[in-house]
């Protein structure tokens, strides 16, 4: 049904003949198939219409096949905007991590969720007497939960390393908090009398994320 009423929205706003077409998230929540057809139908639309799209999407194989510019809004830009509105806080790198960040992880959770609902076994489940509850405990969830987490966990050396990077330009912590950002940008002055004020933060960064992507290496 979601297939089908993403189709005839694309369909309705033709009908105003409009140059150019905004679509917001439109392959959220929809299966491989389903998204891959709307992908064609908008290249298609594109290509025989000369029409211009403007393409909201947290799915990168959509913006890939149907947009020719990208704008990636990452936390660096997500941090000055905070600050902008806000002004300069101790809160403004987090509140920029976290705007950004939950992003592809949503979109990982949803596309978990359509693989999950797919299965047999899930499809079943009701006709046996399961219960909702019983359902989302023992045929969702534990699909779901370990790459979920496994995506998250392998996120947080990247996380890490922006939120560092904000603080080192001033929109995180404040002295005299222990932040590796701001002990960069604290030592630089001395790195040539004292360069493992420098070093230190750096060499953690790496350590850090080595650790990271060697737990879960395959």
């Amino acid at each position: 049904m979601k297939a089908i009423y993403g189709h005839l929205s694309v369909y309705h706003a033709l009908v105003l003949q409009p140059e150019i077409l905004v679509a917001d998230e439109p392959t959220s929540s929809l299966d491989p198939v389903s998204r891959q057809r709307l992908i064609d139908l908008l290249n298609t639309i594109k290509q025989r219409r000369n029409m211009k799209l403007l393409l909201v999407t947290h799915d990168l194989t959509a913006a890939e096949a149907l947009c020719d510019v990208m704008l990636v809004l990452n936390h660096i830009i997500a941090g000055l905007l905070i600050a902008g509105i806000f002004g300069m806080t101790p809160y403004s790198a987090l509140i920029a991590i976290v705007l950004v960040s939950w992003a592809p992880l949503a979109a990982h959770c949803s596309s978990l969720i359509m693989e999950a609902k797919a299965k047999p076994y899930t499809h079943l489940a009701p006709v046996w007497g399961a219960s909702q509850v019983r359902i989302l405990r023992f045929y969702l969830l534990p699909y779901i939960l370990p790459p979920l987490l496994r995506h998250a966990l392998l996120r947080l050396p990247v996380t890490i390393l922006s939120l560092t990077a904000l603080s080192f330009i001033g929109l995180g912590a404040k002295s005299p908090t222990p932040e590796w950002g701001l002990m960069i940008a604290e030592n630089l002055p001395y790195i040539e009398r004292a360069p493992q004020g420098v070093m230190g933060p750096i060499v953690g960064l790496v350590l850090f994320g080595v650790a990271i992507n060697l737990l879960f290496d395959d």
